[in-house]
């Protein structure tokens, strides 16, 4: 099995780095026959085309590609550069476990498996981060990806994202890739749309773990689901809403349940609240850009 592991970033940085060689460290360690690449594809003020593949001393390579085009154009460009027949997301803020990569890759072994969904792990913070990493965030976040998306009896689930999965090369003939004007986010979203639309079958692996800290300050979580917000109105120009309100709207009762015995829960509750308020903040301001674009 050829696999790039692919990290989308906005710039190089210390951690950024470390992660490079720590996914370069699990892929030479990796099970026999599988072979591949380890890629960052960072974003570059300076850059107005994609670059060529740089090595860097982690055993990664560099791919620098013009800034501020949104997260659906970096990852299709990262799509664009690798060499693998399985593409590999994680998030610049993860910390993969030691048999991460061995658990997501498992399942693609069977080969009517188009791709794999990987689990989180929220790392202990605050009172304030713990609540704010309960709201199912990334990823699921602490109350767990079965919570926040469809997962069926047998495993599967219509929904990745790009924190933490693993997809065929060959998916993307069938899907196409991600969205490019959706550039607030959701373009995984989107994209799951997709992919559920074509029949494409993801297996949600639960032991292909990855560390990600809480978003543990309010400024944080006021811009996350702001930008959430923007993101919804985006998504519906493509994507009519359908049952996505009332399963959004369901998890958060399971979340509620959840932690009714939780003495984080008075903060939870106004924390949904806000979240909500919030992301209609944001789905207002992205319908007032798009009356002033149309002026």
């Amino acid at each position: 099995m050829n696999v790039s592991i692919i990290i989308v970033t906005r710039g190089m940085s210390e951690l950024v780095d470390t992660l490079a060689k720590r996914l370069s460290s699990l892929l030479s360690e990796a099970a026999p026959g599988v072979v591949g690449e380890v890629l960052v594809v960072a974003e570059d003020l300076a850059v107005e085309e994609p670059g060529t593949r740089v090595p860097l001393d982690s055993g990664a390579l560099l791919v620098r590609i013009p800034a501020k085009r949104g997260l659906g154009y970096n990852r299709n460009r990262a799509i664009e550069a690798a060499q693998g027949d399985v593409i590999v997301f994680v998030d610049d803020d993860c910390w993969p476990a030691d048999d991460w990569l061995g658990e997501l890759l498992s399942p693609l072994a069977d080969l009517s498996i188009d791709g794999v969904m990987g689990n989180v792990h929220i790392r202990p913070s605050s009172f304030l981060g713990d609540s704010i990493s309960a709201l199912g965030f990334p990823g699921g976040g602490t109350a767990g990806f079965e919570v926040m998306f469809p997962v069926d009896v047998e495993g599967f689930t219509p929904h990745i994202s790009t924190l933490n999965c693993a997809l065929r090369q060959t998916m993307f003939s069938r899907v196409g890739t991600f969205d490019e004007s959706m550039v607030a986010g959701a373009e995984d979203g989107e994209f799951s749309h997709r992919m559920a639309s074509a029949g494409v079958r993801v297996k949600f692996q639960p032991t292909a773990m990855v560390d990600h800290a809480a978003r543990d300050s309010l400024t944080e979580f006021a811009r996350w689901f702001f930008r959430r917000g923007r993101a919804a109105r985006q998504y519906s120009r493509k994507v009519a809403p359908g049952g996505a309100i009332g399963r959004r709207i369901a998890s958060y009762g399971r979340i509620v349940w959840m932690h009714r015995t939780d003495p984080k829960l008075v903060a939870i509750v106004p924390l949904l609240a806000a979240s909500v308020l919030l992301q209609q903040a944001g789905f207002i301001r992205e319908l007032i850009a798009e009356k002033r674009a149309c002026d």
